[in-house]
């Protein structure tokens, strides 16, 4: 089976801190990322402190983030205990909505930045925790900004982090700010296509350059500059979520249009 960020699953053996000798038991987690490439699956835990977190009086740790009660498990998230696993090693149980996972985000960045405590517990479970947590950071803003999402809580930026995508259609929407222009835009892959709203400083005709050649997902997401504005604040409200949708043209047929332009120069 193939994971995907934001899956709740149970693992088979779930370590406890730093391996002191106690034997791993089965615990429920989410998945963090999925890497495909060495097959491993990163996923963090979820404890109910010995059910005491069911507790009112429970007091909550900066590092954890509660799970909400709609998936009828009860705990917190711990932001500083992942690992990485085997797919065999774990069963899907559901998903968990996007909200949770940018309270995920958001603490553990806010906890590496503050606490040192937590900083050497997370090096002590998974020393790579920054790669990871990086492109599970780029994958929140993907979802905050529907970036390759067929709905809230469905989005395809993990796997499609490396995949050609094309420009299909174009068609602009506002300018705005220091020479910013905001675009309504198809991606298209060999199976899937999403509308998404893209801003960068690019003239029409410079976007119709961009667009001749195929790019990841990644590369997409970080040229849009609502990405740089997330990454430095990912509670910015946007302005171009504000804006109506336009009709949109092919990329050919806009091409076509400029060429007839440039004739009669």
């Amino acid at each position: 089976m193939n994971y995907h960020t934001g899956d709740i699953v149970h693992v088979s053996k779930f370590p406890y801190e730093r391996d002191i000798g106690i034997e791993p038991k089965g615990r429920y987690g989410i998945v963090i990322h999925n890497d495909d490439i060495d097959n491993k699956v990163y996923v963090m835990g979820i404890t109910s402190r010995h059910q005491r977190t069911q507790n009112n009086s429970y007091h909550r740790r900066t590092y954890e983030v509660p799970v909400p009660e709609e998936v009828s498990l009860y705990g917190v998230v711990r932001t500083d205990m992942f690992r990485a696993f085997n797919p065999k090693e774990l069963r899907h149980v559901r998903e968990i909505d996007n909200d949770t996972l940018f309270k995920i985000n958001q603490t553990y960045k806010y906890n590496i930045d503050n606490h040192v405590p937590f900083t050497k517990s997370i090096n002590a479970y998974c020393p790579n925790h920054k790669e990871i947590m990086n492109k599970f950071s780029d994958e929140m803003i993907a979802r905050k900004l529907n970036f390759l999402s067929e709905s809230p809580n469905r989005n395809y930026y993990d796997e499609l982090r490396n995949k050609n995508i094309q420009i299909t259609e174009i068609g602009e929407v506002a300018r705005f700010g220091k020479g910013l222009r905001v675009y309504d835009i198809t991606l298209e892959t060999k199976k899937e296509k999403f509308d998404y709203r893209y801003t960068t400083d690019k003239k029409l005709s410079n976007m119709l350059n961009y667009s001749d050649k195929q790019r990841t997902g990644e590369s997409i997401l970080k040229s849009d500059f609502k990405y740089k504005v997330l990454s430095n604040n990912f509670d910015k409200n946007l302005k171009e979520d504000k804006l109506e949708t336009v009709k949109k043209e092919p990329v050919n047929k806009l091409k076509q249009k400029q060429t007839k332009e440039q004739d009669l120069r």
